[in-house]
């Protein structure tokens, strides 16, 4: 179980408690040597990735880095986050315009 006061995050193949992964990482390599975190490029922090932060749509949207994936059924890295084109169209959800990533159409608004 993690601590209260939320400096650590579960990791369910280990079954091990571990410092959250902005407080125990530095730098891109660091990071993302745990399947857990990412490396934002925008903030050059590293962060818990979308998809173990929230289970369910309307937490996962709350989120302001996350979006709800309808496609995989999960918490997603949101269109906005993606730096480049070609990391853009790596998410099904996700088109690029103009320079900036967003969500396509049918996954712009909740129903």
């Amino acid at each position: 179980m993690a601590d209260p006061n939320q400096r650590c995050k579960w990791n369910n193949k280990s079954s091990t408690c571990r410092m959250k992964c902005e407080l125990d990482y530095y730098g891109q390599p660091t990071c993302e040597s745990d399947s857990q975190c990412e490396y934002a490029a925008g903030t050059q922090l590293c962060e818990m990735r979308c998809m173990y932060m929230h289970d369910n749509s309307i937490d996962c949207n709350l989120e302001s880095r996350c979006m709800w994936n309808p496609v995989k059924s999960l918490c997603d890295k949101a269109c906005s986050e993606y730096v480049s084109s070609a990391e853009c169209l790596q998410s099904a959800i996700c088109v690029p315009r103009g320079g900036d990533c967003m969500a396509k159409c049918p996954y712009r608004y909740a129903c």
